[in-house]
């Protein structure tokens, strides 16, 4: 029986960035205001006591969002309060 070497393969193969780097200026002021607003958020999650508050870029990857903002609660009902 006869085996067969492949080369080895990636894991994952990065996608193409998505954004061409000459963006509409209308796309451009749509990020710049989504970091705005994701901000603002991160900003009050901070008034409301929540922690390990961050704010994530994922304009690369993702096509259904720019940035994500992410934090830690206490507790499910301090997390209600916050959604």
């Amino acid at each position: 029986m006869a085996t067969h070497r492949t080369q080895p393969r990636a894991l994952s193969t990065p996608l193409p960035d998505r954004r061409s780097t000459s963006s509409s200026p209308i796309a451009q002021s749509a990020a710049a205001d989504a970091v705005q607003l994701a901000l603002q958020i991160a900003q009050r999650l901070d008034e409301k006591q929540a922690e390990d508050i961050a704010v994530l870029d994922v304009s690369g990857p993702l096509v259904i969002a720019d940035v994500f903002v992410v934090a830690t609660v206490g507790s499910t009902r301090q997390a209600q309060a916050l959604a």
